[in-house]
C-alpha cells in the first residue's frame, strides 16, 4: 500500500477528503446552475409577432387601382385587399401584401413563357422589425429586398420605393 502522506507531505492526508468534498459540491452547484439557466432559457418568451402594418405604413393607405394584384395563383396565400405597388425591378413588378396568416409578402409579377404570372414569398415579422424583411434573387445577379419603413439603404443598393430596394448591377 502506498502512503500518500509521504508523497504529499505531512498533514495533507486530512485535507484530501475535504478538498474532494468541496470539489464535488462545486461540480454539483455548477451542474444545478446550468440546469436552471437552461430551463429558464427554454421558458423564455420568443419575440412577439408583429403585424405588417407596424412595419409598413403604406398598408394604412387605401388600396389604389395600381395596387391591385388579381392572380388566381395568389388567392390561397395573399389577402387581395392588402396588396400595394412597390415598383419595377429587374425581374418584374413588385408588390407588398399580407398573407392569409398575417405574414408580410413580397409579390412578383412577370411575363413567363409569354403569360403574366405571379409569385409570392412571405415572412413573419418580429416586434421591432426595421431592416430587410425578405430578399429575392434572380437566376443571375439580380437581387431585390422588401424592407421595413425607415430602412437605411446601404451602398451598393438603391431604393425604388420606401419599402423596396434593388442591388446595383
Amino acid at each position: 500500500m502506498i502512503d500518500h502522506a509521504v508523497l504529499t507531505g505531512p498533514g495533507t492526508r486530512r485535507h484530501v477528503p475535504r478538498l474532494l468534498v468541496l470539489g464535488s459540491v462545486a461540480v454539483v452547484a455548477v451542474g444545478l446552475t446550468t440546469q436552471v439557466l437552461l430551463a429558464a432559457t427554454d421558458r423564455a418568451t420568443p419575440a412577439a409577432p408583429e403585424e405588417p402594418r407596424a412595419a409598413f405604413a403604406v398598408l394604412d393607405a387605401p388600396q389604389a387601382s395600381r395596387d391591385v394584384v388579381a392572380f388566381e395563383e395568389l388567392r390561397h396565400s395573399v389577402d387581395p385587399a392588402t396588396t400595394r405597388y412597390l415598383g419595377v425591378g429587374p425581374l418584374g413588378t413588385y408588390y407588398l401584401g399580407v398573407s392569409l396568416t398575417g405574414d408580410a409578402c413580397l409579390i412578383t409579377t412577370a411575363v413567363v413563357d409569354g403569360s403574366l404570372a405571379a409569385d409570392a414569398g412571405c415572412a413573419s415579422l418580429t416586434s421591432g422589425t426595421r431592416g430587410i424583411v425578405l430578399e429575392a434573387r434572380g437566376p443571375g445577379p439580380e437581387e431585390v429586398a422588401l424592407v421595413a419603413d425607415g430602412y437605411d439603404v446601404p451602398s451598393g443598393w438603391h431604393a425604388v420605393s420606401e419599402n423596396f430596394v434593388v442591388r446595383d448591377a
